[in-house]
């Protein structure tokens, strides 16, 4: 795991960012770019692992709304987490980039760069919401 990885066919040796040693036999690689140039690879493997205990703790009733995201409540105790409005945070910044996108010609190679910077905010946009809901369902687990 230098940081390189060895494919079949005529792609050849790539550099990657492994986050985690690869257990298990390897099945399929999925390549996918996103709308901004970026490539990830998603790695299938199979493991044999026993079968995960259930544990037994409180239950918790999770009600999802629009004022507050989740209303959560074990019974006793109410909890409101605020929707963060993560597209309103960027808004301007996207309506004044893809303004200046709908000025360029169509087929120009400068619209085509400057549609990945348009993608780079959404991206960003994305990135906060799935970094919003990591953390609000570990705090809820945990």
């Amino acid at each position: 795991m230098d940081g390189n990885v060895k494919l079949t066919g005529n792609i050849g040796i790539v550099k990657a960012k492994i986050h985690r040693p690869i257990e298990g036999k390897i099945k399929t690689v999925t390549v996918s770019k996103t709308p901004s140039g970026k490539y990830f690879a998603s790695i299938l493997t199979e493991v044999a692992c026993e079968k995960p205990s259930t544990s037994e703790g409180k239950i918790y009733g999770i009600d999802l709304g629009l004022k507050y995201f989740p209303v959560v409540t074990d019974g006793e105790k109410v909890s409101k987490y605020d929707n963060p409005k993560h597209l309103a945070k960027h808004e301007k910044n996207l309506l004044r980039k893809q303004k200046k996108l709908g000025r360029k010609q169509k087929g120009s190679r400068s619209r085509n760069k400057y549609r990945k910077v348009v993608a780079k905010v959404y991206e960003l946009v994305s990135n906060s919401r799935q970094d919003f809901l990591y953390k609000l369902s570990y705090k809820l687990v945990s």
